[in-house]
C-alpha cells in the first residue's frame, strides 16, 4: 500500500523539479546563442566595419578620387582614378612650357608635355583581419606619354657658313606607356574605413615592361634618332613604376 502511495509523491517531485529548471535552461540557451552570435560578429566584423567608402588620394603618380567596397574583413576592392599633368605642375611653379633656357651658353626653347592619367581596379587582401593589406590589380594608362623637345634659338657660324635654328633642328624624346599595367603592393587602410573617417597608405609599383622611348630629331641632328634602339637597350632594366600614395576616406554606410 505504501508503495502505491509513493508513486504520486515521486511524480509530483519530478514535475516540480522540471518546472524550476526549465527557466534556467532557457536562459542558458539564450546566453549560449548570444555568445555564439557575438563570436560570429567578431569573426566576420559585421558590427564594426562599414561596407562602402569614398576617398581622395595623392602621391608620386598623381592625385584623384576612389570608391571602395569592403566585402568582408579580409577582402576589399577599390576603383581609382588619378591624374598627373607634369606640364601643368611646371607652369604652376613658374616654368610654363615652352620656356627659353640657357644651357652651356646656348639659348634653348624647351617644351615638356607629360600625361599620366590612369584608372585602377585594385583588390585588397587583409591577411590579419586588420588595416594591413596586400594589394594587386590593373592600371589603365590610356594615351599616356612623356615628351621633351629642345630647339636651339641661336644661329651658329662655322667660318663663313652660318646655320640658322631651322638648319640645326631640334632634339627630343617621346615615351608612350603601355595601356594596361599590372600593379602589386602593400599598405594600410580599408576600402571602407572602420570608423567614419580613415586614412590609408599605398606602397607598390606598376609593371610597365621595358621602356621604349624614341629619340625625336630634325635638321642637322636628325641622324641622332637612329640611336633609339641603343637608348631602349640601356633602359630595359627600368621596368617598374613606383607608387607612394596617401588616402583620406569617408565611410558612406
Amino acid at each position: 500500500m505504501n508503495k502505491f502511495r509513493s508513486r504520486p509523491s515521486m511524480t509530483l517531485w519530478i514535475g516540480l523539479t522540471l518546472l524550476v529548471l526549465s527557466p534556467i535552461q532557457g536562459q542558458s540557451q539564450e546566453v549560449s546563442a548570444g555568445s555564439n552570435s557575438n563570436t560570429k560578429d567578431k569573426a566576420f566584423g559585421s558590427t564594426s566595419t562599414h561596407l562602402l567608402g569614398i576617398g581622395l588620394h595623392g602621391g608620386l603618380i598623381g592625385v584623384g578620387a576612389d570608391l571602395g567596397y569592403q566585402i568582408n574583413p579580409m577582402l576589399g576592392v577599390r576603383a581609382k582614378y588619378s591624374a598627373l599633368h607634369v606640364d601643368a605642375i611646371l607652369g604652376a611653379v613658374g616654368y610654363e612650357m615652352p620656356k627659353e633656357l640657357n644651357f652651356s651658353g646656348a639659348n634653348l626653347l624647351v617644351d615638356v608635355t607629360a600625361k599620366l592619367d590612369h584608372a585602377d581596379l585594385i583588390v585588397d587582401f587583409h591577411p590579419f583581419r586588420n588595416a594591413f593589406r596586400l594589394s594587386a590589380g590593373l592600371g589603365i594608362f590610356s594615351g599616356n606619354q612623356i615628351k621633351v623637345t629642345a630647339t636651339i634659338l641661336d644661329s651658329i657660324e662655322f667660318g663663313q657658313i652660318k646655320f640658322t635654328s631651322d638648319d640645326i633642328g631640334s632634339l627630343g624624346l617621346n615615351w608612350v606607356l603601355n595601356t594596361v599595367n599590372p600593379y602589386v603592393g602593400l599598405g594600410f587602410g580599408r576600402a571602407a574605413p572602420k570608423n567614419r573617417i580613415g586614412c590609408g597608405l599605398d606602397l607598390g609599383a606598376y609593371y610597365i615592361g621595358p621602356p621604349k622611348p624614341e629619340i625625336l630629331a630634325t635638321g642637322m641632328v636628325k641622324r641622332t634618332s637612329e640611336q633609339s634602339a641603343t637608348l631602349q637597350e640601356n633602359l630595359k632594366g627600368f621596368q617598374w613604376l613606383p607608387v607612394l600614395s596617401f588616402r583620406l576616406a569617408v565611410a558612406l554606410f
